[in-house]
């Protein structure tokens, strides 16, 4: 299945305005619900740059899902697997904001990189992978002064 279509699938029956949306201006985002094929974790870029470049080189090599960089507010969103117990593991973690049911992300095609204001840093070779949650909450936990949560 080709990445804009799957990605495009979480907004349901309104997944092909969002492709064609896509296909006339692949940069501009679009608003894509959360919680229905993954969640999303938001962190700051100074943390998540730090956390993305651990897990490609080792921790995580082919279990990480799509990572998405806000370049205005210098956010990176992952997207997750989704939760049962999400409030559990996320509300404990400084700095870091979890959005499912009910929250939208805007988000560029899946084929775009270095756009204004928003990119995908990463973008798995296998469409539909998500990064594991606990695995992710593991490495923030890590790059946090002093290993806190």
């Amino acid at each position: 299945m080709p990445a804009a279509t799957w990605l495009a699938g979480a907004a349901g029956s309104l997944r092909h305005d969002v492709v064609i949306a896509w296909g006339d201006e692949p940069g501009r985002p679009q608003p894509l619900p959360c919680g229905a094929r993954w969640d999303v974790v938001r962190v700051p870029e100074r943390i998540g740059s730090r956390v993305l470049g651990r897990l490609l080189t080792g921790d995580g090599q082919g279990a990480i899902g799509p990572v998405l960089l806000d370049r205005r507010a210098r956010n990176l969103y992952w997207l997750v697997a989704i939760e049962t117990e999400p409030i559990a593991r996320w509300s404990t973690v400084l700095e870091v904001r979890f959005f499912s049911h009910g929250d939208y992300l805007a988000v560029p095609s899946p084929d775009v990189t270095d756009a204004w204001p928003a990119d995908w840093v990463y973008w798995p070779e296998i469409t539909g992978a998500l990064t594991p949650p606990a695995m992710l909450a593991a490495a923030i936990g890590r790059e946090l002064p002093g290993g806190a949560r």
